[in-house]
């Protein structure tokens, strides 16, 4: 469902890139300005989108936005959503077009959500923006994730949340051994390091990482990657490696007679397909719908008000929990709404939280870091179960230097 002004908006992208580009922006819609995107009565707020997959993350904020409206909305204005802008689309102009349209119009994009999304320029431009943050939003005090920023290079604290979940699942089986598989990339290295450290805290014994290159050609020997993983007869498999390959990889395990538990990241979490990930236990960073938590039932209900019919994916939930997020924080700033005042309250200590379902996140420490917490879920071919409830736990500190002697230690 799109706003009454998404032909003033979305249109003139793709009509008028050209003269977006090379016309200076009015005063009222300039970048700078306190007040863009704000009057006595409105929030005007859009959505972009970096790419195809992040579709149906405008549903869930609209949802959100659209139950804090019928309350009278924040802070005595009602939220204007404009419109979600694909930012991949060639027919809108690139990114850059479609920010240099829409950044005149909008106080904040929510939600904000894909691959191909520019944070720095978001930041360059002066928007908030809400979504799952990637390594790119780190350090990045306009992005603001409900999960944190997982795998930033350099980062100071990482997620206990791989380690307190095994534990509860695996107990001491088989002299407590956990092997890892990561991709032989720079994201690949970080996350290696997260998960070591994790498991290390939670008592596992773990072996140097094993890294997957897919970059060169002939692509990897999964058979043999699977091979070395199970040598030692290890309880459990980590395979954080892009979802192909760690589908194949897991296939291969099972091809060994493999029985141990083979884990995987938040992006085989697919409940449209969960035939994909048969047999993978999967680690999310929030509560899931199977959970049903207080909270994930009434996002089902919004999401469904708004519209029936919607499944409530990974995407419409993220959607969803990045608009519940920045009402908390316009809820806190109340009247006085400049761009200045946002960021201040945003960024002084504000704290977000969603009993039993989204871990707390601390402004401006979550710039850079995630919020420490996760629950277990296992796809048995046709449904995802919740087999670790969702927790909490204590960050775990790195210390100066301490990141590459992990890495390379045994």
């Amino acid at each position: 469902m799109l706003g009454p002004r998404v032909g003033a908006v979305i249109g003139a992208v793709v009509v008028l890139v050209a003269t977006a580009l090379i016309s200076p922006p009015s005063r009222a819609g300039s970048a700078a300005s306190p007040t863009r995107g704000v009057t006595r009565r409105t929030i005007v707020v859009g959505g972009i989108l970096g790419d195809s997959a992040s579709k149906g993350a405008e549903i869930g904020a609209q949802a959100r936005l659209a139950r804090a409206n019928a309350r009278g909305g924040v802070g005595g204005r009602t939220i204007e959503f404009v419109g979600a802008a694909r930012a991949d689309d060639p027919a809108g102009g690139g990114f850059e077009a479609r920010l240099t349209e829409l950044n005149g119009e909008v106080f904040a994009f929510v939600p904000a959500q894909g691959a191909q999304l520019d944070a720095a320029a978001l930041a360059r431009n002066r928007v908030p923006f809400f979504g799952v943050g990637d390594p790119a939003w780190s350090g990045n005090r306009f992005g603001f994730s409900f999960v944190g920023v997982s795998d930033a290079p350099g980062a100071k604290v990482v997620s206990p949340a791989w380690g307190f979940q095994l534990r509860r699942l695996l107990g001491t089986a088989r002299a407590r051994r956990v092997a890892i598989a990561t991709d032989d990339d720079a994201a690949g290295t970080v996350r290696a390091d997260a998960a070591r450290r994790a498991l290390r805290q939670a008592g596992f014994a773990v072996r140097v990482p094993l890294r997957v290159s897919t970059a060169t050609a002939p692509p990897p020997d999964l058979a043999a990657i699977a091979t070395m993983l199970v040598a030692g007869d290890p309880a459990g498999v980590l395979v954080l490696t892009s979802p192909p390959v760690a589908v194949g990889v897991s296939g291969a395990l099972a091809g060994l007679g493999y029985t141990g538990t083979v884990a995987v990241g938040e992006s085989l979490y697919l409940p449209n397909t969960p035939e994909v990930a048969s047999g993978l236990t999967v680690l999310v960073p929030y509560a899931a719908v199977e959970a049903r938590t207080v909270a994930t039932r009434r996002m089902v209900a919004d999401v469904q008000a708004f519209a029936p019919d919607t499944a409530v994916t990974p995407v419409v939930a993220s959607g969803y929990w990045s608009a519940d997020l920045f009402l908390a924080i316009a809820a806190k700033v109340g009247r006085t709404l400049t761009l200045d005042h946002f960021l201040s309250v945003a960024n002084g200590g504000f704290r977000y939280e969603v009993p039993g379902t989204v871990g707390q996140s601390t402004w401006p420490a979550m710039h850079s870091r995630p919020i420490p917490c996760g629950a277990l879920l296992q796809s048995d071919a046709t449904r995802y179960l919740v087999i670790g409830s969702y927790e909490c736990g204590t960050p775990i500190r790195v210390k100066t230097g301490a990141r590459a002697r992990n890495l390379r230690s045994g």
